[in-house]
């Protein structure tokens, strides 16, 4: 959303101060990187945590707007804070503010790569110049595209650029944040639970993948915030959606016997999560079953089965909710 108000605002020729957390310590509403973005008038998009802290950098950003500068500013978080702003959260962050021009033709590139790699699922990344005298405003990398906003490629390149984190580069300092994770959710099954479970994942910024073999169940009714739905031949999953070693997969089909079948691809196949629901009656006849057909314990030991944090969850948005659970505490393993 904050790229694409960006976007909006260079095609019509508005300058913009991109808000940005480069620092977190401590209890603080937010994480690195969280941003919002503003216009000379008013908010456009995104959220820093709100509150008073909030309120002065939208003050900020339109005064720096006027003077076509970039910013930084720490905050500190406490009660007894010299600012008087009155926060209780105990920690501390700062904030950069960058004055994005409206006329920059390399940042409307930027934004529709970021639109684009957003839809179509890519890995990227968004290197931020911590200096306020940088040339650069935004510079961005994906396999795709190369190195975009920067005229300083080749030492750039030779850095490491797949982890969030901050890098010197010839005297520059910069923040890396990942943008775009390459693992997705892939979800065997399109019954209550699966339909419970999209909407919660797409607000996680999950990418979702709905599989079935019933295409009455595939469609906007059911589904409309999937970022895909496939019919697919439940014995020949390969043939039909790519799955590799970063991706979370979820087995909730509609009996034990498709639900057996997918999880012997899926051991084969070796993505990063391999999460099966079920009963705990179901659960112990499947891996007595799989035992027998000479599948080893520590195979399937790495199996979440049965998937979600015990919550006691019963009705489908109870589940839903305890596996996107588990799932953002995967995800943050890989962070």
């Amino acid at each position: 959303m904050v790229f694409q108000k960006l976007l909006d605002s260079i095609n019509k020729g508005q300058d913009t101060v991109l808000v940005t957390i480069i620092e977190s310590i401590g209890s603080t509403p937010r994480k690195i990187g969280t941003k919002m973005l503003m216009s000379e008038r008013k908010h456009l998009a995104g959220t820093i945590g709100g509150g008073i802290v909030e309120y002065e950098c939208e003050e900020m950003a339109k005064q720096l707007i006027k003077e076509q500068k970039n910013a930084r500013r720490s905050f500190n978080l406490r009660p007894d804070d010299k600012e008087g702003l009155g926060a209780v959260c105990g920690g501390r962050m700062e904030v950069l503010f960058q004055y994005l021009s409206g006329k920059d033709p390399s940042l409307k590139r930027i934004c529709q790569e970021m639109i684009s790699h957003e839809k179509n699922h890519q890995a990227a990344w968004l290197w931020f110049p911590l200096s306020l005298t940088s040339n650069a405003s935004l510079i961005f990398y994906s396999d795709t595209t190369g190195w975009l906003g920067t005229y300083d490629q080749q030492a750039i390149s030779n850095k490491a650029k797949r982890k969030t984190d901050r890098y010197e580069v010839n005297s520059e300092t910069y923040l890396v944040e990942e943008l775009f994770q390459e693992g997705k959710v892939v979800i065997f099954g399109g019954g209550h639970v699966s339909q419970a479970l999209v909407p919660i994942l797409n607000y996680l910024d999950f990418y979702c993948v709905v599989v079935d073999d019933r295409q009455d169940y595939l469609n906007d009714n059911y589904f409309h915030l999937a970022n895909e739905c496939i019919t697919a031949d439940l014995e020949r999953i390969e043939a039909f959606v790519r799955i590799n070693s970063n991706d979370y997969t979820v087995i909730m089909t509609r009996g034990h016997q498709f639900d057996e079948e997918i999880l012997r691809q899926l051991i084969a196949i070796k993505p990063f999560y391999i999460g099966l629901m079920g009963s705990k009656h179901k659960i112990a006849m499947i891996r007595k079953m799989m035992k027998n057909e000479g599948f080893a314990t520590e195979t399937l030991n790495q199996i979440y089965m049965p998937i979600g944090l015990e919550i006691k969850a019963e009705t489908p948005a109870e589940l839903a909710i305890s596996l996107s659970a588990e799932l953002i505490g995967k995800r943050a393993e890989t962070r």
